[in-house]
């Protein structure tokens, strides 16, 4: 398929950055492009490199960093706020993307 166009794509990164708390379906995206879910996915894969999960989990892991750094809020709550069910997996995805723990993380900055 053909690579989803500028317009296309600033609106699906607006709509991620304002809904990074909430469930960001592949749904809820492809309808926003006007696209299927499966023509929706190929479309962002080539227009980004990665699918429209990596790209959700790799802009809540940046969010993720910045809320870390400022040192303010609750692991919890960041957790929460990033729309992960329990802090459990969240500590667990972000070692996985950051490669250090939430805890190492934070005694860093």
């Amino acid at each position: 398929p053909p690579p989803l166009g500028r317009a296309p794509l600033a609106l699906i990164d607006e709509f991620i950055e304002e809904n990074l708390g909430s469930d960001l379906s592949l749904s809820s995206l492809a309808a926003l492009a006007g696209l299927s879910r499966f023509h929706f996915s190929r479309a962002f894969k080539a227009s980004t490199g990665e699918t429209p999960y990596q790209h959700v989990l790799r802009r809540r892991m940046e969010r993720a960093r910045l809320l870390l750094a400022a040192g303010e809020m609750p692991i919890d709550e960041i957790a929460s706020r990033l729309g992960f069910q329990d802090s459990a997996y969240f500590k667990r995805t972000f070692k996985s993307w950051v490669g250090m723990s939430v805890k190492e993380f934070r005694d860093r900055m």
